[in-house]
């Protein structure tokens, strides 16, 4: 034992050569010491890997008998190296380990040994496989390829059910089994009905229907259903209306019984609305509990609130319950709440701070930040944050001296910026590594100075591993300065390992050219885990890295391997479109389930839409049956609009339309989705909105000339129009809805950014119908409106009642405003609140948002100037449409001696602080800036900026000092002010990850990079003559 002990002191690369040299004897008797001891010996897991590697790759291929000592090495080996398992082994035997260790492997590893287990010729036919081997497989059954999978009898999957039910199926698998059981066979009885769970929640209406005659069946589906709806489960409308709506007193909620009520909780937010205002107090009051773990829009959330408040006193047990309701407290409930009560939501408030409004920020963070309370002030919690600025410099002495409670909370960039700068000053500005390190997430906010100080060879991997462990995104300026810090430096495996994916994603490509095979193998393995990161990078570098990825690995004249195509995962989505055409379709088409979720661009869309309509995949689309769209699912959105309206009328029932609606929706609001959105061009997502629109539309007949003429007799309910999508329906068909529904959906119609303005002209007409006259119609009503609010008149605009700040909050959202229409609503709303300008606190001054610009020049000066810099946080982050000269009004307060001083003192703080406020700066402050200063200039200050006065204020030597998203940010007008020398220097801004500027091809990159030549050329000699003398780490 002392032997292996100091085996596991060698390093990685030199245990691997040690390793290599054994003889199988040896390797055996060494692999059974580790078994033994393998609890005890706390082995490194860059040791396990090697470990793991050596053995398949080296002994296990040799030896396969040495397979059963494999156990724990079973959650080490990659999914091709399990594919490439010996087909000699003992099945049954590699199951039952399998199964011993399956709370260990990733779904990928899982994924990979259903696949190993289908691939013999023993055991290829599903169809033949024994109860006893099913067993066997156990959850393995639920990963394997759907292709195989659905090929399970319903024999077999009716002996499996408790598995199936155990593990996450795929929606696809969850509507393949449950339709596979009641399609086939006998009826089912109440006791087989109850044993289905949630699969019956797949189920189609149709196949449901044979079982409305048997009431204790027909109980067992409801009481199921309304789980579903409780779990947070999506289940069509179609369905919804025909299990529960039709068979209940559901909308007659007056004759509900308490029980009644608390069993259909979950479906209040699909009752909506108008259901939800007619409940009593005490009735709400009565499902409090399980009202604060649902979903509800934002109107829900106040009109539950505002009833549960309307019989009930504010109190702790009150404020700890609520739950998802925190965001219904209205900005004037929120102001009356004690301090010393509001602490008591706080947890709730951290949890669903997403869905706050600025305005219900701010009043919490004044009413705790005033209170002076540290231990309330660590309770903000994900809302530090939101502390403004200036607002934190009064509270910098309490802060650093609970330096331990400081250093442990998320605070925003400028927020950090400002603490680390006191923190060096009262160091003497000594800062060593350990002190920084200690600083926890206030150690972001270091600066470049002080941070190239603290890179030293000795201290490189613990601080990159320090930034790479802080679970908080790093500035770009940060980033930026460390990799300035390494330009002496040539990376080593170890170095790459230690630093942040989007650290690494920021190298320049002349330095991951550097790579070794093993390095770029691992650059590859860091993108596929790390797929968010990547897609922050420019396009174009993604494409070239990729490309470059694919050369080094000897990948990019050939077809890729089973093994390849698993490793590339969302890389795929990047490789040249010559590349993507020639993948093996028979692949993509078992990969559907993850090929779904990647981020194509418009190119590859196209590529892949065409691709599944080919015979190798799911040929062409008149045939296309349910289980295809089903197996397809969002990537139904990839066809051309020509094979969308071929796709059978039997197919397209609106049960599944809503299921296509609902997957496309889950993708967009993942973390993965979200960021893909970002990098799509408005022309992508008109065309997605398009597709949607006749998908529905072709569902509902509504594109047949005929049935248009009598709107197919179809009314629309909330519900329908939720589970898709306003704007896809007709405006006929929305304004014909009844009062209730339309009441209910309005709050969706107001936040839907695909209606025309004819149409929102239509929906305003109907709002008014409702609620006439204008000036009766109530604050809450207006909050929903959202971009329906523009079709107001001026008129109506004087009669507005804006004394709730919630309604103000929503139409100061509101970019598309008229000047006249601006000043019309702020005079409302100083005439309807009896208050002059400089009455104006900073919570109004942030619920004004856009309607700030309503204020005429000459009166901002009255702004109070202390308020206006603590709403500037907010303010800052819109892209305002005041005239030059309000610009420069705002910003005359923002740097009065009381507030923020001259500019020349500012650091990055303040200017990342005012954000597009920075725009009223004058010509002559903004061309001194120094890069600091520069570094703080938001993308949306820099978009905001006059065109005459952008190419006035910045030199080409300011120009080159911005950093990509700056850039970027640049509009086409503030471009074609600039000369020749300013666009010389964005352009070198633009490639500055490049560098060569030249396609690792061999050729022009050709697709984004739109640098001058002069400009690429002092790239490429720049990087020559600095490309020697660099230390090895």
């Amino acid at each position: 034992m002392d032997l292996v002990r100091e085996y596991l002191k060698l390093s990685a690369v030199d245990l691997e050569g040690v390793l290599s040299a054994l003889d199988i004897q040896a390797a055996k008797q060494l692999l059974q010491l580790l078994n033994i001891n393998w609890n005890g010996l706390q082995i490194r897991d860059d040791l396990k890997r090697v470990m793991a590697a050596v053995y398949f790759n080296r002994i296990l291929l040799v030896d396969p008998n040495i397979f059963p000592e494999f156990d724990n090495f079973l959650p080490l080996l990659s999914a091709s190296e399990i594919q490439a398992l010996p087909a000699i082994l003992d099945k049954e035997q590699v199951l039952y380990m399998v199964n011993q260790s399956f709370g260990k492997l990733s779904i990928d590893q899982r994924r990979a040994f259903a696949q190993w287990t289908v691939d013999s010729g023993q055991y290829s036919n599903i169809t033949t496989w024994s109860l006893k081997f099913l067993h066997q497989v156990s959850s393995l059954l639920v990963y394997l390829p759907f292709e195989k999978f659905q090929l399970l009898t319903r024999l077999q999957i009716l002996n499996s059910l408790n598995v199936l039910l155990m593990n996450n199926l795929t929606t696809v698998q969850e509507r393949f089994v449950i339709h596979s059981i009641l399609k086939e066979g006998s009826p089912m009885t109440a006791s087989e009905f109850e044993s289905l769970g949630r699969l019956i929640c797949s189920a189609t209406t149709q196949d449901l229907r044979f079982y409305k005659q048997n009431l204790q069946v027909f109980d067992i589906i409801k009481k199921q259903i309304l789980k579903c709806i409780g779990d947070q489960i999506f289940v069509p409308n179609e369905l919804l209306t025909e299990v529960l709506v039709r068979t209940t007193s559901v909308t007659n909620q007056e004759i509900l019984m308490h029980d009644e009520l608390l069993s259909m909780a979950g479906l209040l937010p699909i009752l909506g609305l108008s259901f939800i205002k007619q409940l009593q107090p005490a009735q709400i009051q009565g499902m409090l509990p399980e009202l604060s773990a649902m979903t509800f829009s934002p109107a829900q959330a106040r009109e539950i609130t505002d009833k549960i408040l309307q019989n009930a006193s504010i109190t702790e047990e009150l404020l700890s319950n609520l739950g998802s309701l925190v965001t219904g407290l209205s900005p004037s409930i929120l102001r009356v709440i004690p301090t010393a009560l509001l602490v008591h939501a706080m947890p709730s408030m951290a949890e669903y701070e997403w869905k706050l409004s600025p305005v219900q920020k701010l009043i919490i963070v004044n009413k705790l930040w005033a209170s002076g309370n540290m231990k309330w002030i660590k309770g903000l919690d994900s809302l530090i944050k939101d502390v403004p600025l200036i607002t934190l410099r009064s509270k910098l002495t309490m802060l650093l001296s609970n330096v331990n409670v400081t250093s442990q909370m998320k605070w925003s960039v400028q927020q950090a910026q400002m603490l680390f700068r006191k923190v060096l000053e009262a160091n003497g500005h000594n800062m060593t590594k350990d002190l920084f390190i200690s600083l926890g997430f206030v150690a972001r906010g270091v600066d470049c100075l002080t941070l190239k100080h603290l890179i030293t060879p000795s201290a490189l991997l613990t601080l990159l591993q320090f930034f790479r462990d802080l679970p908080i995104e790093m500035p770009v300026p940060l980033r930026s300065c460390i990799l300035e810090a390494m330009n002496g430096f040539v990376l080593s495996m170890e170095t790459m390992q230690s630093m942040r994916p989007q650290l690494l994603f920021d190298l320049q490509l002349l330095k991951m050219r550097r790579f070794s095979n093993n390095m770029t193998q691992r650059l590859l393995h860091i993108l596929v885990e790390n797929p968010i990161p990547f897609l922050k990078i420019p396009s174009s570098k993604q494409s070239l890295m990729v490309d470059w990825i694919l050369r080094v690995l000897d990948l990019y004249d050939r077809r890729f391997s089973k093994a390849e195509f698993n490793l590339l995962g969302h890389a795929l989505a990047f490789v040249s479109d010559e590349i993507f055409m020639a993948i093996s379709q028979a692949e993509m088409k078992a990969n559907l389930l993850k090929i779904k979720d990647y981020c194509f661009d418009r190119g590859k869309k196209f590529l892949l839409g065409d691709m599944l309509t080919k015979d190798t995949m799911f040929g062409v689309t008149t045939n296309w049956t349910s289980l295809t769209l089903d197996k397809i699912d969002r990537l139904v959105f990839f066809l051309s609009i020509d094979n969308l309206q071929k796709i059978p009328q039997n197919v397209l029932i609106m049960e599944r339309i809503e299921m296509l609606f609902h997957s496309q929706k889950q993708w967009e609001e993942s973390d993965f989705g979200s960021a893909c959105l970002q990098k799509m061009e408005t022309s992508d997502l008109d065309d997605l909105f398009r597709k949607q629109q006749i998908l529905l539309q072709t569902s509902a007949g509504l594109l047949s000339a005929k049935r248009l003429q009598t709107k197919n007799g179809l009314v629309l309910s909330c519900n329908a129009v939720r589970t898709t999508l306003p704007s896809v329906w007709t405006i006929d068909l929305l304004t014909s809805m009844s009062n209730d529904d339309f009441v209910s959906c309005l709050e969706l119609f107001g936040q839907d950014p695909h209606f025309e303005s004819f149409e929102l002209f239509q929906l305003m007409e109907r709002v008014k119908q409702i609620y006439r006259p204008v000036s009766a119609m109530p604050p809450k009503v207006i909050e929903q409106l959202g971009q329906i609010a523009t079709q107001f008149t001026e008129k109506d605009l004087t009669r507005l009642d804006l004394s709730d700040l919630g309604a103000v909050t929503a139409l100061g959202k509101i970019a598309k405003w008229s000047r006249k229409k601006l000043t019309i609503l702020f005079t409302t709303f100083l005439r309807v609140n009896r208050r002059s300008i400089n009455e104006l606190d900073s919570v109004s001054l942030v619920a004004l948002g856009h309607l700030i610009c309503g204020i005429k020049q000459a009166d901002i000066s009255a702004i109070d100037r202390m308020y206006f810099s603590m709403a500037v946080l907010w303010t800052g982050r819109l892209s305002l449409s005041c005239d030059e000269q309000q610009l420069a009004a705002l910003a005359k307060l923002v740097t009065h001696s009381l507030t923020f001083g001259d500019v020349s003192h500012w650091r990055s703080e303040e200017f990342t602080e005012i954000g597009s406020i920075a725009a009223g700066l004058p010509d002559i402050i903004l061309s001194a800036l120094v890069k600091e200063q520069i570094e703080g200039l938001t993308p949306v200050a820099v978009a905001t900026i006059s065109p005459k006065k952008f190419s006035v204020a910045f030199s080409p030597t300011q120009i080159r000092m911005f950093n990509y998203q700056q850039a970027v940010a640049v509009t086409p007008a503030q471009r074609q002010e600039l000369d020749d020398f300013q666009k010389k220097a964005l352009d070198m801004v633009l490639t500055s990850w490049h560098r060569t500027a030249i396609d690792i091809r061999g050729r022009s990159s050709g697709e984004v990079i739109s640098g001058s030549v002069i400009g690429i050329l002092f790239c490429v000699v720049w990087t020559v003559l600095h490309s020697s003398g660099e230390t090895y780490l």
